[in-house]
């Protein structure tokens, strides 16, 4: 919980939590908290989109095939869904677009987390083939 502290520099909002008390100028503290805000939903809806992406990729291959990297360049149609995608978050976030979508541009260190986060669904579905018993083929009779 938030504090409001008299201080000699005038009032400010503070977290008590704080050892030095850094303080907000109480003036300012409701658009930090809206800056922060933004900051975290952007982070939220990029690493989102990057599962999403990751997901495309590992949905392609059902019926417990491991490999799901076989033939992904074979179908044009997926490779440039998977670019406009890529190609369209990529503007999204960090183009003049991005205050429409009312998110803000990530660090080189955002990018990657949300990237990362992203990643593990792959070795988390590889577990989840290797360790469901099959239930017979999708689309077989």
């Amino acid at each position: 919980a938030l504090e409001i502290v008299d201080d000699v520099e005038g009032v400010c909002c503070c977290d008590p939590k704080w050892s030095d008390k850094r303080c907000v100028p109480y003036h300012d503290a409701e658009h930090e908290y809206e800056h922060a805000n933004l900051a975290i939903n952007s982070l939220v809806f990029n690493v989102f989109i990057a599962m999403e992406l990751f997901n495309f990729i590992n949905a392609r291959k059902i019926n417990d095939e491991l490999n799901i990297f076989k033939g992904i360049f074979t179908s044009p149609v997926f490779s440039g869904v998977l670019f406009v995608i890529l190609v369209s978050q990529v503007i999204i976030m960090e183009s003049p677009l991005n205050s429409f979508f009312k998110v803000q541009g990530q660090t080189w260190e955002e990018w990657l987390l949300a990237i990362g986060i992203g990643f593990l669904g792959w070795p988390l579905a590889l577990v989840t083939k290797l360790l469901t018993p099959s239930r017979g083929k999708i689309g077989s009779s």
